[in-house]
């Protein structure tokens, strides 16, 4: 299994120019920075990308960081006023928010389960049809969640819809240097996926390694334009750096409905 998870990140970092040169351990470093989950921390990075960082002490990588920095850079104290709705039920949005939000709701999307079922105590939700009520959150977060939805578009309107006026979305996805975003693949009307290139595929802690198929690439230069267009007045792409080990900013998409 952790052969298969590093197989994976592996190919899922390949495609960043970054990764060839640094991603060896002639590029390991360690620095002390502060972590925004838990504080003052060692970090320690295999190759100068996010992805590759991480904190010692809340074991977080840079990834998920980013959105906790993001949380505070945006909410401040009336994080403690939020009524919060995270799109998994584990990462380092996740832990912060179940401490500091006056609530939080999560969920996972079980194929085959009744939406809104509880699943080993776990809500079931497909994002791209919620059945949370409208204007139930003040946030919603998410990471890495986006490109593996096949109308990518109808969740960010649900996410918008499940916003109370003011409220905003927070979340993560691989943002790619192309002129427009890129579908990958389309789900058929029996489920089945048609895929148009190389099937492309991510893990998931609940499924596995290449559990999650991916159908969309994001382009950073569309991105606030596919979010905008689902409802929301203001879209912003957040560049975070938690530490410098990182070696380039963690993108952070921010909308305000």
């Amino acid at each position: 299994m952790a052969f298969a998870r590093l197989r994976s990140i592996a190919r899922y970092l390949a495609r960043s120019r970054q990764f060839h040169a640094a991603a060896t351990p002639l590029a390991w470093r360690a620095g002390r920075a502060e972590c925004p989950a838990c504080g003052p921390s060692l970090f320690f990075s295999i190759g100068r990308h996010p992805f590759l960082t991480r904190c010692l002490s809340c074991r977080a990588t840079v990834t998920g960081l980013s959105l906790v920095a993001a949380i505070r850079r945006i909410h401040g104290e009336a994080i403690a006023r939020l009524c919060a709705y995270e799109l998994s039920s584990y990462g380092a949005a996740f832990d912060f928010l179940r401490v500091h939000a006056a609530g939080l709701s999560f969920s996972e999307y079980f194929p085959g389960e009744a939406p809104g079922a509880l699943v080993d105590g776990i809500r079931n939700e497909d994002v791209q049809d919620l059945t949370f009520p409208a204007e139930r959150f003040d946030l919603v977060t998410s990471n890495q969640v986006f490109e593996h939805v096949p109308d990518d578009l109808r969740a960010f309107s649900e996410c918008c819809r499940v916003l109370r006026p003011g409220g905003s979305l927070l979340f993560a996805v691989p943002l790619y240097d192309y002129a427009a975003t890129r579908r990958l693949a389309s789900r058929n009307a029996d489920g089945t996926i048609a895929w148009h290139g190389e099937p492309e595929f991510h893990d998931s802690r609940l499924g596995g390694p290449d559990s999650a198929p991916t159908f969309w690439r994001h382009s950073r230069h569309d991105i606030a334009a596919r979010v905008s267009g689902a409802g929301f007045t203001r879209v912003e792409i957040l560049d975070i750096v938690v530490t410098p080990l990182q070696g380039e900013p963690s993108p952070v998409v921010h909308a305000v409905k």
